[in-house]
C-alpha cells in the first residue's frame, strides 16, 4: 500500500513543475479512463454477481446481492452522518482554491 502511494507521488509530482499547464490534460484523460473502467466493473459486478469471487474480508455471512436480487440492507446509519457530511464538505471546500491558484501561477 505504501509502495503504491510512493509510485503515485513519483508519477504525479513532476506535474507541479510544468510551465504549460495544458499538459495536465493527459492526467485528466487517465482519470476519465479510470472512471470509465470503474463504472464498467461496478455494472458488471452488479448484473453478473457470479463473476465476482467471494470476499470474506468485506462480507461477513451471505453476500449474494445483485441489481436483480438485492441483499437485505439497513436504510440508514445515523452514526455515519458526520463522516459523510465531512467528506462532502472537503470536496466542495477544495474547489474554492482553484481560481486563486490560477491567478497566482500566471506568468
Amino acid at each position: 500500500r505504501e509502495d503504491f502511494m510512493c509510485m503515485a507521488g513519483v508519477l504525479f509530482l513532476p506535474s507541479v513543475w510544468l510551465r504549460n499547464l495544458s499538459w495536465l490534460s493527459y492526467f485528466s484523460a487517465v482519470g476519465v479512463l479510470s472512471s470509465t473502467l470503474l463504472l464498467v466493473g461496478v455494472v458488471t459486478t452488479g448484473f453478473f454477481p457470479d463473476s465476482m469471487p467471494p470476499s470474506h474480508h468485506f462480507c461477513h455471512g451471505n453476500c449474494t446481492g445483485s441489481v436483480m436480487a438485492p441483499s437485505p440492507t439497513v436504510a440508514a446509519h445515523p452514526s455515519s452522518v458526520p463522516v459523510v457530511v465531512g467528506l462532502i464538505m472537503v470536496g466542495f471546500a477544495g474547489h474554492a482554491v482553484f481560481p486563486t491558484l490560477k491567478n497566482d501561477m500566471a506568468d
